[in-house]
């Protein structure tokens, strides 16, 4: 193991809530035996459709074009949408991973069954639902200076822990200062601005766009889309949670957080989630349950 471990929000996460996932995914690279949840599938179908039209507007501004004027149409970004469920549902997956590098694998298609999900109605929820909402809902007032940027920042790591390099990527660089993470739910209990406030990830990326600009971000949240289904209507709404960028403080406590988890992969501990009390300890929602030793072998 080098001497320097370089660490993603999403991997520092996954390693607390079951370093044995950690362990077969990032280090033992077992590729899942079950497909992604629907949920997945919703929520990287739907960025890959507002990247395609923040990249669109990105050149425009760049060729001079008002911001009000540099959208794409709405069909285009929807069948941005379309094309990237339709491969997901051959089994394609195809994503940018936080390092910036490329991931394209053939495996097993969705596990629309395990999810009691419909395919056909998952996909007219991202492309007549999700999309549309966050076209009119959201894209308006996207500011990117960037789209896609990975970033890196070496952490000031605690006396005794190993050193550490945060890296991740901002689906949008904002020129405004306001981070803000896509998200879509359908939850009651949606997110709010005490969860913006207390999101680790968003910590991550604050400490990132520090890192990158130099000056703290105005603002974090959540962009978020909420999905209601009262009888047979579908209706989707937008929430926008803010919270005040993190104190030092709070950047700290991250920071001792990150430790506790490189001091756990440096010494080789990888502590499985608790299957009696973690939700996501369960054949429904981890991809690796089958080849778990403290899972469904």
């Amino acid at each position: 193991m080098s001497a320097t471990l370089t660490l993603s929000p999403s991997a520092i996460r996954q390693y607390e809530r079951c370093g044995v996932q950690y362990q077969v995914q990032r280090l033992d690279k077992i590729p899942p035996p079950v497909g992604p949840s629907p949920a997945l599938v919703r929520g990287r179908s739907l960025a890959t459709a507002a990247e395609t039209d923040l990249v669109a507007v990105l050149g425009a501004m760049g060729a001079g074009a008002a911001r009000a004027d540099a959208d794409l149409p709405l069909e285009a970004v929807q069948d941005a949408a379309a094309d990237a469920f339709d491969a997901a549902a051959r089994g394609e997956d195809r994503y940018v991973r936080d390092d910036g590098t490329v991931s394209e694998t053939q495996g097993p298609p969705p596990a629309w069954a395990l999810h009691e999900e419909d395919p056909g109605a998952c996909k007219d929820l991202v492309v007549a639902g999700l999309v549309p909402a966050w076209y009119a809902g959201i894209a308006p007032t996207v500011q990117p200076a960037g789209v896609e940027v990975p970033l890196a920042a070496p952490l000031a790591m605690p006396e005794g822990a190993p050193e550490v390099t945060l890296h991740g990527r901002l689906d949008v660089l904002p020129a405004d200062g306001v981070l803000a993470d896509l998200k879509h739910t359908a939850k009651s209990n949606y997110l709010t601005a005490k969860d913006a406030a207390q999101d680790g990830q968003l910590t991550a990326y604050d400490i990132l766009y520090r890192a990158a600009v130099g000056v703290p971000p105005v603002a974090l949240g959540f962009d978020t889309l909420k999905v209601r289904r009262p009888k047979s209507l579908v209706t989707v709404t937008v929430e926008r949670p803010r919270s005040a960028p993190r104190t030092e403080r709070e950047i700290a406590v991250y920071v001792a957080r990150v430790a506790r988890v490189a001091h756990g992969i440096a010494a080789g501990v990888f502590v499985p989630a608790d299957r009696t009390t973690d939700w996501y300890c369960s054949a429904t929602f981890c991809a690796w349950w089958t080849v778990c030793p403290f899972g469904g072998m």
